[in-house]
């Protein structure tokens, strides 16, 4: 068989696809590690900076080995386990504290795992159950966990660790070489500025995570994004967002946010960002949800149509038009949704006709007891309003007297009915408020309630309505942070 030969110009294409295949073929550890430049620098005696420009860790250097933070991510690792080997090859990492739990992280973690003991949190530890479950080649064989607090020793070296739990990150763990005076926080919020437009920090996350970090004894911190934070800086900012706390707390119980001039609350406050404090001061008070109880009652008139039939077949019939009453109860919210129970009472209606062959009378008395379901939007001003709904009892006492005009022989005389029952119904109505001072209001209340049935001897309406006008007081209020 004669085999085809190969032109000069077709050589040259299988040479550069060759090349090429090469390229791409080189061992990615050798790429990654060309990529990943770390800068390492000694902070004190034993303890070491480590960066690779945009994400930074910390290790500590003992003669038993090496105790060292959570890096980001794989490469991270890869180089950095490199240069430990070449820089103390006698002391193997041995401690790795984590800082919180991103799978990059962990992955990170698991290099090191020949010869380190993996130290976190204990919420660190669901998570991490729960992305290897699948991958049983994604272990780290030795783990040490904590609650609240807790510390690892090697060679005399101590690294203290305390919880700081916030939504962002549950198992966020703090970690400071208590000697050294040197705190490492790999996720923090952007505490050198003000405002709340951080990576996924709230109001409350960033109060809470200062509140923790203040009470940890250190010189200076350093974060994951390489900044470096001394405790005077903490500590200045946990005082502004304390005090932006403490005001908009005392504006978000008594006023609505439209209604308060914010000069007499934010120039009270002290610290870093200063001109964004009205922002600032806003965002807490947009943050803040009120559970609150309240106890009302108020004087209605209240008005009942009698059932369409009623003067049917009658020469005159007076009935229904409006009485007065009364109406209280208790109702909660938190936020904007809420419920109440109240109750309706003093409600006492009379109705007389007559005709040709007999007069009669009627004494009607309720009493209504509500269960409503109450949602409160934004509030205007000074002013707020509610739309309440809900199903209601109604309990009706009938009394009526009948007289007949003509009789037979040996009768006559009055004919007396009574009759109580109840009935079900459901009641829609309104809230109106205008604020008073810190705990008092005026209450508008307005229902309107319909009910089943027709029987006019027993039961002389079935739609009521009731206007009022009273008062209403906060017998409990707590402010939550969100």
């Amino acid at each position: 068989m004669v085999r085809p030969r190969l032109s000069r110009r077709s050589d040259a294409w299988w040479v550069l696809l060759a090349l090429a295949v090469f390229t791409v073929a080189a061992p990615a550890t050798a790429q990654t590690q060309a990529q990943t430049r770390l800068q390492i620098v000694q902070l004190v005696d034993g303890a070491y900076r480590v960066s690779d420009g945009s994400e930074t860790t910390i290790f500590a250097v003992t003669p038993a080995g090496i105790i060292l933070a959570d890096v980001p991510n794989r490469a991270f690792a890869l180089a950095l386990k490199q240069e430990l080997a070449e820089r103390f090859p006698r002391q193997p990492a041995t401690q790795i504290v984590a800082s919180h739990y991103t799978f990059e992280r962990f992955n990170a973690a698991s290099e090191f795992h020949a010869t380190a003991e993996l130290f976190s949190q204990w919420n660190y530890t669901a998570q991490m159950r729960r992305d290897t479950r699948d991958r049983p080649g994604l272990v780290i064989r030795r783990t040490q966990v904590y609650y609240s607090e807790g510390f690892v020793t090697v060679g005399g070296t101590t690294v203290e660790a305390a919880h700081i739990e916030t939504a962002a990150t549950p198992d966020a763990t703090i970690l400071w070489l208590p000697r050294e005076g040197i705190a490492f926080a790999a996720d923090a919020p952007l505490i050198g500025q003000t405002g709340f437009r951080l990576t996924g920090y709230t109001a409350k996350d960033t109060l809470t995570w200062l509140r923790a970090v203040n009470s940890v004894p250190f010189g200076y911190l350093l974060t994951g994004r390489g900044e470096t934070l001394n405790k005077q800086r903490i500590a200045d900012c946990l005082q502004y967002f304390e005090e932006l706390y403490q005001h908009a707390s005392e504006a978000r119980a008594n006023r609505p946010l439209g209604s308060i001039p914010l000069e007499p609350h934010v120039n009270r406050t002290s610290g870093p960002g200063q001109r964004d404090r009205d922002a600032d001061f806003a965002r807490f008070y947009n943050a803040m949800r009120v559970l609150r109880v309240d106890a009302y009652g108020a004087a209605v008139g209240d008005r009942l149509d009698s059932l369409p039939n009623y003067c049917n077949r009658f020469t005159t019939c007076d009935n229904g038009g409006w009485v007065g009453a009364g109406i209280g109860g208790v109702r909660a919210a938190y936020g904007w949704i809420g419920g109440a129970i109240e109750a309706r009472y003093g409600m006492e209606h009379h109705a007389a006709r007559t005709s040709l062959f007999y007069d009669d009378a009627m004494t009607f008395r309720t009493f209504q007891f509500s269960w409503l379901f109450r949602v409160s939007p934004p509030p205007l001003r000074s002013f707020t309003y509610a739309l309440v709904a809900g199903p209601s009892t109604i309990h009706g006492d009938t009394q009526t007297v009948t007289v007949a005009r003509a009789t037979p022989a040996g009768a006559g005389g009055p004919i007396l009915f009574h009759n109580s029952e109840s009935r079900t119904g459901f009641t829609i109505g309104a809230d109106l408020a205008m604020q008073l001072g810190a705990t008092w209001r005026i209450e508008m209340p307005l229902r309107f309630t319909t009910n089943g049935g027709t029987d006019v001897a027993t039961w002389l309406g079935d739609q009521r309505l009731q206007v009022g006008i009273g008062i209403s007081t906060t017998a409990y209020r707590r402010i939550f942070l969100q």
